[in-house]
């Protein structure tokens, strides 16, 4: 009887083992990582922090400490992940939760971002939202 305990207490020890081989390492901050999302690895020094300066530096980076509209600085990646007088734009590992995503797409009901001329180009957007569910980093 000890002996057919012993086996049993084994397969079960293997299957657990061998099932947990075949489970995706999970991020605890929810962040996808580029394999699961599908797309090339975004990062904000190589991807993003251009797409700020072309497109957002008028009033998030060129403008004075304390005089940036909103009081949200894109200028480094602590300041835009800090947020601003709206709070945190950007929750990271979630873009449809994430103000930032939802100003450039278009998909917020009261603002767009930019606020005047025209959007950001489909690429663009799409990198911000690859960046932000990949753990804006």
């Amino acid at each position: 009887m000890p002996c057919v305990l012993a086996r049993t207490c084994l397969i079960i020890l293997l299957i657990a083992a061998v099932s947990g081989c075949n489970s995706e390492p999970s991020d605890s901050d929810g962040a996808e990582s580029a394999a699961t999302t599908g797309s090339p690895p975004v990062t904000y020094a190589a991807n993003i922090q251009t797409i700020f300066e072309e497109n957002c530096a008028k009033c998030h980076i060129d403008r004075d400490p304390g005089k940036e509209r909103g009081e949200l600085r894109l200028d480094s990646l602590e300041n835009a992940l800090k947020g601003g007088k709206s709070g945190t734009v950007i929750q990271v590992g979630n873009s449809a939760e994430s103000l930032m995503y939802q100003y450039v797409s278009g998909t917020h009901p009261d603002r767009k971002m930019p606020p005047k001329g025209d959007p950001l180009p489909a690429d663009k957007v799409e990198a911000i939202k690859n960046w932000i569910d990949q753990g804006a980093s």
